[in-house]
């Protein structure tokens, strides 16, 4: 099965892909930082240059809507800094599970918080923001792995519209649209 690795980035060190992640698999690094601060560590890379917003999740909705019709089998969303609950053995355990399907965490622990974020992302209008999206399934408590690194399969990406993706990424921009 294929894979896909994002990488949501700033300014961290990458070394840890070439010992992380098998030759051949597809690397694409979102750079948030400067431009001409990046330093490309193999020419296969694919780097994308987007603003210093919307954390991590910005990223993710990026991905997701700008890809949406040509995503990886399997893809895996990771930080710069990917330490987190051992986030490199479960995403190397997943990459050598054969037929992986779904989606999983990679790293722990698992977290929860209320409608206004809390006790981990206090003031963050988590309900507000997914009602405001008009997401399914919107209820507390919402689970999610410390670091919010993850990975999903196309088929469980798709079970949502590409127009909720570009919802999202909007909400996280704060921009009024988003098209490509």
């Amino acid at each position: 099965m294929a894979w896909r690795i994002v990488i949501t980035h700033l300014y961290e060190s990458l070394d840890w892909v070439r010992a992380a992640v098998p030759n051949g698999t597809e690397v694409w690094v979102y750079h948030k930082g400067v431009a001409a601060t990046r330093v490309v560590h193999d020419p296969s890379w694919r780097w994308v240059v987007v603003p210093n917003i919307g954390r991590e999740a910005e990223t993710v909705a990026r991905h997701l809507f700008e890809e949406y019709h040509a995503l990886a089998p399997l893809t895996a969303f990771l930080q710069g800094n990917p330490e987190h609950g051992g986030a490199l053995s479960m995403l190397g355990a997943a990459m050598s599970t054969p037929n992986a399907t779904g989606c999983g965490v990679l790293g722990a622990p698992i977290l929860s918080a209320q409608a206004d974020g809390c006790p981990h992302h206090c003031g963050l209008a988590i309900r507000a923001t997914c009602e405001r999206l008009r997401l399914p399934r919107c209820a507390a408590p919402f689970r999610f792995a410390a670091g919010g690194m993850f990975f999903v399969s196309r088929e469980r990406a798709r079970r949502l519209r590409r127009e909720v993706y570009a919802r999202i990424t909007q909400q996280l921009r704060g921009e009024a649209r988003y098209d490509r």
